[in-house]
């Protein structure tokens, strides 16, 4: 797609709650330098470019770390996983979280915490259908699941939903 960092580590998707609206269907890729003052999360943007892509909006998410991988936990936190120092191990690391106070104890966080808890193979097909409009991929993600494992009951849900009917 196109170079953006030197030492690319590990990579995630925002997975829709948690930060501010500009981090919506944003990357985020570790850029392990061997160094915490040159080693950075950084975050990006896939643009639709005819077949391909290219990448817009790159600026440093997280700086002065030296990540190995990225993820986001259920609560609205970006975790990272640190080296700790220099290009070889020394049995050290850490795991850091960030978040933007402002959205990270909204509503929408709170519910994808408590539907994660709490599972998706006790709720109702109703439920499971208006789940895949959530805010949150992984959410979104769960419900496609349970309702796929009951299939051809799910059918009736489904269906609407592969036509483009999302009111259904």
């Amino acid at each position: 797609v196109a170079h953006v960092g030197s030492g690319p580590s590990g990579l995630v998707s925002f997975p829709g709650v948690g930060l501010d609206e500009r981090y919506r269907d944003a990357l985020f890729l570790c850029d392990f330098l061997g160094d915490a003052r040159a080693s950075r999360v950084l975050a990006m943007k896939l643009e639709r470019a005819g077949a391909g892509y290219t990448v817009s909006d790159v600026h440093p998410f997280v700086s002065e770390v030296l990540p190995t991988d990225v993820d986001f936990d259920y609560a609205g936190h970006m975790v990272i996983s640190d080296w700790d120092e220099g290009w070889e191990s020394n049995g050290k690391g850490q795991l850091y979280r960030v978040w933007d106070p402002r959205f990270v104890d909204t509503p929408a966080v709170r519910e994808v915490t408590e539907l994660m808890r709490q599972g998706f193979a006790q709720r109702p097909d109703a439920e499971l259908g208006r789940l895949l409009a959530n805010g949150d991929m992984r959410v979104r993600l769960r419900a496609q699941w349970e309702l796929a494992k009951r299939f051809p009951a799910s059918v009736t849900i489904l269906a609407p939903i592969a036509r483009g009917d999302l009111d259904a």
